[in-house]
């Protein structure tokens, strides 16, 4: 919407003038499903002084209201650097990488603003669009791991830690290990149509909307969570396990499942959950 893009521009126009490198219009705005009263989301490119000057001061997100004149706006400030953009798209995690999906980049350097504010050269634009493309699509290899590590925490949860809470009558187990496995079970198929993990609060959602997902599994995802118990647990397991073709050895999940997990500090990489 065109107030949208006077905050946008005129953001852009301030931020360039302080030095910054660039800003990248992500959220709602850039995928165009924006409301009247939608905020800006953006992610400011800065040198990696004023990156780790804000860190210090807890600053690495901020609300920015100067200049914003439309009811119930503003911009929502992420900061991040060049480094930060080249790391994301080498092993960002999915909630990093999906809030990439649709972004585009509004200003990319000191340049004559011209009548928009947001002018950069075609080089440094290009530059940051190729990045973008490879931080919204990950390597087969990344979305292989994660089926494979998704599906073993579909067996642990759902045919260890969930018996053993119902076992014990231990409802903090119980809820626990059913709300993983319903997640785990998710998330697997979602690396299975090669569809970005967007955060907690989208997934019921994102199943209904798979190419490819079991015949029944959202129903059986909504039971689990509503009422976490083995016969729940066996349902969504099975579901996945008819669909079948998952990459890796189900021989290997606790192997696999105390890797990704318990000796994450080790290895020094990301548990599955946080990828």
């Amino acid at each position: 919407m065109e107030h949208h893009e006077k905050t946008l521009a005129d953001f852009a126009r301030r931020e360039i003038e302080r030095g910054a490198a660039g800003v990248i219009l992500v959220g709602s705005v850039a995928r165009g499903t924006e409301r009247a009263d939608s905020d800006v989301d953006v992610y400011l490119i800065v040198d990696e002084q004023r990156f780790e000057s804000a860190r210090q001061a807890s600053a690495l997100a901020y609300v920015e209201r100067d200049g914003v004149d439309y009811p119930g706006g503003y911009i929502d400030v992420k900061l991040v650097t060049m480094e930060y953009l080249e790391t994301a798209a080498e092993r960002g995690d999915d909630p990093t990488r999906a809030s990439f999906v649709g972004a585009r980049p509004v200003a990319t350097t000191v340049a004559d603003a011209g009548d928009t504010g947001t002018a950069g050269t075609a080089g440094a634009a290009a530059g940051i669009e190729e990045l973008i493309g490879r931080i919204t699509n990950p390597p087969e290899s990344v979305w292989e791991r994660n089926a494979a590590s998704f599906m073993a925490q579909v067996y642990l949860y759902g045919e260890y830690f969930l018996p053993h809470g119902e076992r014990l009558g231990d409802p903090f187990l119980l809820a626990h290990a059913g709300t993983h496995l319903a997640l785990a079970g998710a998330r697997a198929l979602l690396a299975r149509n090669r569809v970005l993990f967007r955060g907690p609060k989208y997934v019921s959602d994102a199943i209904r909307h798979l190419a490819e997902v079991p015949a029944g599994f959202v129903d059986a995802f909504d039971a689990l969570v509503r009422q976490p118990g083995i016969d729940a647990a066996n349902r969504v397991i099975g579901l996945l396990d008819e669909l079948g073709g998952w990459p890796g050895d189900r021989s290997t999940s606790l192997s696999r499942f105390v890797e990704d997990n318990e000796l994450a500090w080790l290895t020094r990489t990301v548990p599955a959950e946080y990828r």
